[in-house]
């Protein structure tokens, strides 16, 4: 998307990278940022400008501290610079919508609207210093859209220190340090590109299915996500559906394909808002015994599931089904699924994480394109299923090396 414009910027004679390092045309180029923005979504905020000095002063003394020695690494650090500055920003929280975020919004800007319009501001500043220092265009951000990965970010940057600058990073269209998101290096994260053919394993392959794939060497686990190797996502679908209605509500299919992607709450705060009412607490409970009856009576794997996983698991692969998101917890899915017993489930509450996984030993086997993104960030092997392009089906899946 194009970002709302901040005229200050196109000042003649104004050299961002030095008029950002004063607190008075900071602070102008700011309120005239945000003035911007609640213009562009019809959100108005306020803005502390004690709070908005506070965050200036220690991202100046931190832009100081860690300017770098040679000529050869700026263009590097104004992508840094920029993240400390929205890292800041948020520390010290100088903005506060009137209309607070929802965790039901359809919308990165209507979910968090202060974060929204402060990483505005850092991807205008940044683009403009790039465009006068260094002649580069300013590309549109089409990450700023994603609400999921909005949701991500503000999940792990309760746990994680500076994540903030990674995911500006990330917005502008970079490839951040996600494991310490707060050292500037000079060179990006380098990437390991998702599995492709390595060999051909004729032992493996039935006549009917043609030549497949082998494991990499090196890799001991595959980690299958369940929305990828079942309907499990369709029977959520339906039962979050199913509960909603129960107490009187409607929903529309497009805002049921979102609410199935976010935490349990978001599809209650819609309940709330339907009925202008506390939604009850009964409503989890309700919910889950919806989706285990569903489970019970139609959770199926997708076609060449069971075998590949079967086929890892005699093969002495450790295979692990990552329940990603919480809503699948229930008591009665490993029976439902009739899987090998040497295949583990992880579920969320378990703390497992893709930042547990030592790279190069592992891979991922899922359809959530964010998911595998970060994966390959990590050194993590991806295998992509579904629908997103070049994905491949259950019954090509690599079979382990001799």
């Amino acid at each position: 998307m194009s970002l709302p414009a901040l005229k200050l910027l196109e000042t003649p004679g104004t050299e961002v990278k030095r008029a950002v390092r004063r607190l008075r045309w900071f602070r102008r180029a700011f309120m005239e940022q945000i003035a911007s923005v609640s213009r562009d979504c019809g959100i108005a905020f306020d803005v502390d400008t004690t709070r908005l000095a506070g965050a200036f002063l220690e991202w100046s003394a931190a832009f100081e501290a860690g300017k770098p020695a040679q000529e050869a690494e700026e263009r590097a650090y104004v992508d840094f610079a920029a993240g400390m500055m929205f890292d800041h920003l948020l520390a010290h929280a100088p903005l506060s919508a009137r209309t607070p975020g929802r965790d039901a919004a359809m919308t990165p800007v209507e979910f968090w609207p202060e974060a929204y319009a402060c990483a505005v501001f850092c991807l205008n500043v940044r683009q403009a210093v790039l465009a006068q220092e260094y002649g580069e265009a300013a590309p549109e951000s089409a990450r700023m859209d994603d609400l999921r990965g909005w949701w991500s970010f503000r999940e792990n940057l309760r746990e994680t220190p500076r994540m903030a600058v990674a995911y500006l990073q990330h917005l502008a269209g970079g490839a951040p340090d996600w494991a310490e998101p707060g050292v500037f290096r000079t060179a990006p994260v380098a990437e390991r590109p998702q599995l492709r053919l390595v060999a051909v394993n004729a032992d493996h392959a039935p006549p009917e299915a043609g030549p497949q794939a082998m494991l990499p060497p090196g890799v001991d686990t595959v980690i299958f996500d369940l929305a990828a190797i079942s309907n499990s996502r369709d029977l959520i679908a339906e039962a979050l559906e199913a509960t909603i209605h129960f107490f009187g509500v409607a929903v529309a299919a497009d805002h049921l394909r979102v609410l199935v992607d976010q935490p349990l709450a978001a599809a209650m705060t819609h309940v709330a808002l339907e009925t202008r009412r506390l939604c009850p607490g009964s409503f989890g409970r309700l919910f889950r015994e919806r989706l285990a009856q569903r489970y019970a009576g139609a959770l199926a794997l997708r076609p060449g599931a069971r075998a590949a996983i079967s086929a890892l698991a005699e093969g002495g692969i450790a295979v692990r089904i990552a329940l990603v998101d919480a809503k699948a917890e229930v008591p009665e899915l490993g029976s439902a699924l009739g899987l090998d017993p040497r295949v583990t489930l992880v579920a969320p509450a378990e703390g497992w994480d893709l930042d547990d996984i030592p790279a190069q030993s592992c891979l991922l086997a899922s359809g959530d394109a964010a998911r595998l993104e970060r994966a390959a960030r990590r050194g993590i092997y991806g295998f992509v299923i579904g629908n997103a392009p070049g994905a491949l089906p259950l019954t090509s899946f690599p079979m382990p090396m001799r």
